[in-house]
């Protein structure tokens, strides 16, 4: 039996590979599969290792490492995010605009105003004159707390 004070075992080489294997997709049944688990196995094996404290370490660790590489800011994705929102709701694609907007909203913590709450149901059917409301609005201490 090992001791709650020893440090954690390192990852096999198969736990290795599925944590770089779900950086790729965020796929854990295809990271499983690419990792060398077997098919039948694939979505069990994945599911248990997303939830092994050294597997998401170096998931997140990994995750850190190429946006750093990348030089991905949050601002930065928020921007691509939002010409990728444009471009839906000019194409009148209300699901991706829906998502996208969605994502947007999870990001920047909006939704709340003024310490309300506003549900935003479909951020694809808001004017441009209201989506830029919601960009130009202060954002209120604390939101930043607020769940989704």
């Amino acid at each position: 039996m090992r001791s709650n004070q020893q440090s954690p075992r390192p990852l096999n080489v198969r736990q290795r590979a599925f944590a770089g294997e779900y950086g790729l997709d965020g796929n854990a049944t295809q990271a499983a599969i690419r990792a060398g688990y077997s098919k039948r196995t694939a979505y069990a094996q994945g599911q248990r290792l997303l939830k092994h404290a050294e597997v998401r370490r170096f998931v997140d660790a990994e995750a850190i490492r190429i946006a750093k590489r990348v030089d991905l800011t949050k601002e930065r994705l928020i921007g691509e995010i939002w010409e990728m929102f444009l471009d839906a709701k000019a194409k009148d694609q209300k699901g991706a605009a829906a998502r996208l907007g969605d994502l947007m909203c999870k990001l920047n913590g909006w939704g709340v105003q003024n310490h309300t709450v506003r549900v935003i149901r479909n951020m694809a059917d808001l004017t441009d004159a209201e989506l830029q409301a919601l960009i130009d609005s202060p954002e209120p201490e604390g939101s930043g707390n607020v769940r989704h």
